[in-house]
């Protein structure tokens, strides 16, 4: 009889801690890994950094990564819902 209560006990431990863990990576979904993001949503209102820095053909590069070391870059904050990729020019533009 004991045996039962001790499975059922860690059972509870495990589910709770889980959960504990799904709340921590839905308010802060940079510090969640990268499995986890098929089966945790993202808070609406939470931010996500990117870089933005100019390559070696003067073109704007947005990026979740920094870019190489020695390169100059900008750190900016976006919500996930945010469109971020710029209109792109027609030839008629």
């Amino acid at each position: 009889m004991k045996s039962g209560r001790l499975w059922g006990l860690m059972l509870a431990a495990i589910l709770i801690a889980g959960a504990g863990l799904a709340v921590h990576w839905y308010f802060k979904p940079a510090q969640r890994p990268g499995w986890v993001a098929d089966y945790v949503p993202t808070d609406p209102a939470a931010e996500v950094i990117l870089y933005r820095w100019k390559d070696e053909a003067g073109q704007w590069v947005l990026s979740s990564e920094p870019p190489p070391a020695g390169v100059e870059y900008e750190e900016v904050s976006y919500r996930h819902d945010t469109n971020v990729l710029p209109a792109t020019q027609t030839e008629d533009d």
